[in-house]
């Protein structure tokens, strides 16, 4: 962080990465927050319909269903879906 700056991309993708582990380590409520954080990041580093903040959203989505945090999973899905469609179109 010190080095880039801690809203730079990649630290986005080292919380990311963080998350991961944490998830497999059982660590899913640390796991959801990193997760939060990646997103604030790649928003505003990247920009809202960047392919970095569906990615994120998706993870994030993931990590809320296994925790049965669904209605919050489906928000998250549903902006991941919002931003790809975007970024490609429907057809």
């Amino acid at each position: 962080e010190s080095a880039l700056g801690e809203r730079h991309p990649k630290v986005g993708r080292a919380l990311v990465n963080l998350a991961q582990a944490n998830s497999a380590e059982g660590k899913g409520d640390l796991a959801i927050d990193q997760l939060k954080i990646a997103v604030e990041i790649f928003e505003q580093s990247l920009g809202r319909k960047h392919f970095h903040v569906a990615a994120a959203l998706n993870g994030l989505g993931l990590m809320l269903a296994s925790r049965h945090l669904n209605a919050e999973a489906k928000q998250a899905y549903v902006e991941a879906l919002d931003i790809l469609v975007d970024a490609m179109g429907e057809g």
